[in-house]
Parts: structure tokens; sequence; C-alpha cells
């Protein structure tokens, strides 16, 4: 009849897997077992004006996958609170900065989906980076978001070709942005 029983596990192997990375890091174990009594509400920290700062250093963590997972993670949180507060009329602007997201490619996915919407449960997005380079997988979502770019001085040639379009429009040169005042 064509009916499948049981667990096809060609399917779910890279699954497994990454839950296996996931569970030899301490760190991660310890995530997994925590209770939410705890938890840090978002979405009431949000309301309430707060400083919310998650450090994560690249040397606190053994794997690439696992920093990618926790930036993922918190992305996906912070998108979580901003609908959980978006049926009120009014909800206070929340701004999330992410410093080199570049280095959690896992996190691009989420953030393509949020970029598009964030306007309208008032979070801005700030990302920094050292070349817009390193924004590249996220560089359609940003545009059609209306981002606004700051660019600093010593900036180069690469940086004027991604935005030659939004530069040329304002009448800009390659020139004025090579030549920009301290």
């Amino acid at each position: 009849t064509g009916d499948v029983i049981g667990t096809k596990y060609s399917k779910i192997e890279h699954i497994l897997n990454r839950v296996n990375v996931l569970r030899e890091t301490l760190e991660m174990r310890i995530m997994y077992k925590k209770t939410p009594e705890n938890n840090l509400d978002f979405a009431k920290a949000m309301d309430d004006g707060k400083v919310v700062l998650i450090k994560m250093r690249s040397d606190d963590f053994d794997s690439e996958h696992v920093k990618n997972v926790l930036v993922t993670f918190f992305i996906n949180k912070i998108w979580i609170a901003c609908n959980a507060r978006g049926n009120q009329a009014e909800p206070k602007r929340c701004h999330v900065l992410l410093d080199e997201i570049f280095q959690a490619p896992t996190s691009y996915q989420p953030l393509r989906l949020i970029l598009k919407q964030c306007r309208k449960f008032r979070l801005r997005l700030v990302f920094t980076a050292q070349m817009l380079g390193d924004l590249q997988n996220l560089n359609d979502g940003l545009k059609s978001a209306g981002a606004s770019y700051i660019l600093m001085q010593k900036t180069d040639k690469a940086n004027f070709e991604m935005l030659k379009e939004e530069f040329t429009q304002k009448g800009f040169t390659i020139d004025d942005l090579l030549k920009l005042r301290q």
C-alpha cells in the first residue's frame, strides 16, 4: 500500500547530528536542563525600556555551531517578544544592536523575515560590520526595510559599489566617499 512505518534515519540524520553537537558542550546541556521560571521576559523588558546586554565573546565558545544556535535563539526570542507586544496601540520603540552578525550565519534566515516587518513592531535593528559585504546575505532585506547606512572615514570602494545606486541618485561620486572629512 506504500505506507511507511518507522523512522527513516537517513531523512533526519543531519538533525540528529546537530542535536548531538549541541549536547557535547557543558553550557548547552545546562541550558537544556534549565527551568523557565527565571527566564528574562523580553517583552516586559521592551515595554519597560530596559537595556538587555547579551555578550557572546568568540573566546567563550568551543564550537562555531553552538554560537550560531545561540545567536539564532536570541534573535527568535526577541522577535517572539515583539509579536507578543504587537497588540499594543503604541509599543515603545526597541533597538537591537547586532555586532558583527556575519559571525553567526545561521541567524540570517530569521533576520531576513524580521527585516520586512520590524517597523510594524517598532523594532529597530542596528548592524555593525567592518564592510557592507559582511551583511551581503541581508542586503535585499535591508533595502526593502528602508535601512539607513553610516559609513565611517576610510571606507573603501567596495562599500560604494554596494550602495552605488543610492549614492548616484543623490549626486554623490566615489570621490566624495573617499574624501570624507573626519
